[in-house]
């Protein structure tokens, strides 16, 4: 900004911590391009602690034409990785991901997810649904969770789930194994949704120690049988199930 023929950068005078807020206001690409305006910029740019990729004019355009998605699918791939290269931030609040992707890319998912539990993420969404999503038909494409993962690890190893306060698995294939992993190995995990699954008949969210007040399990189409007993639990929302059974739920509201 300059005004009255003053040369000054005013807003690149401002403190850190005000111009930290002013790029966290700002969409994932608008963000990036703060790195043009001076080389104070760029650095304030490496350290945002919230990365939201979020790509939905380039889903708009898939959904039009079919014969596009390979080709935006690459780009949103080149430019998450490219940002990640060149992020510093530690820990990260959020780590969030929406686009049209499935196991094809299932080796630059996997490198995402290693990057965000290395940095103590607190909030995780990955959302590889279609814009334009058939409610009931899950597609065997969909990027697999991997088991690597659900191993125990050591205190020196960089994955760290501890830290994970929010967990959203969309288009995601995920197991019962997954799920209760998450339950019972990250302590602050407060909410946890799962949508378009249709790997897990049976459910159990159960243990006197869980942080977990928001379930959601939505168009899980295999799902017979959810059994809950959380006390800290407020709301909880699934399908019609054949066996729904509450235990220990003395918080429950909605």
């Amino acid at each position: 900004m300059r005004c009255n023929g003053d040369n000054n950068d005013r807003i690149s005078e401002l403190p850190d911590d005000i111009l930290m807020a002013i790029i966290h206001l700002l969409p994932m690409k608008e963000a990036s391009r703060t790195t043009v305006l001076s080389s104070r910029w760029i650095y304030l740019w490496k350290n945002i602690s919230s990365l939201d990729f979020d790509e939905e004019s380039a889903l708009v355009k898939i959904a039009d034409n079919r014969k596009l998605s390979n080709e935006e699918s690459l780009k949103f791939v080149k430019w998450v990785n490219c940002v990640l290269q060149s992020h510093k931030a530690s820990p990260l609040k959020e780590f969030r991901v929406r686009f049209d992707l499935g196991e094809n890319f299932k080796n630059a998912i996997t490198k995402w997810l290693e990057f965000a539990f290395a940095r103590n993420v607190e909030r995780l969404e990955l959302d590889f649904s279609p814009i334009i999503y058939r409610v009931g038909i899950v597609d065997d494409t969909c990027y697999v969770f991997p088991n690597k993962f659900l191993k125990p690890h050591s205190q020196s190893s960089s994955v760290n789930f501890k830290s994970l306060k929010q967990l959203s698995l969309k288009s995601v294939i995920v197991t019962r194994k997954v799920i209760e992993f998450f339950l019972y190995n990250c302590p602050l995990l407060e909410k946890l949704v799962v949508r378009y699954v249709s790997q897990i008949s049976n459910l159990e969210v159960c243990g006197s120690s869980l942080a977990l007040k928001h379930l959601e399990l939505k168009h899980c189409y295999d799902l017979k049988s959810v059994k809950v007993s959380a006390p800290n639990l407020t709301s909880l929302c699934i399908p019609k199930v054949e066996g729904l059974f509450l235990e220990n739920v003395p918080a429950l509201a909605k």
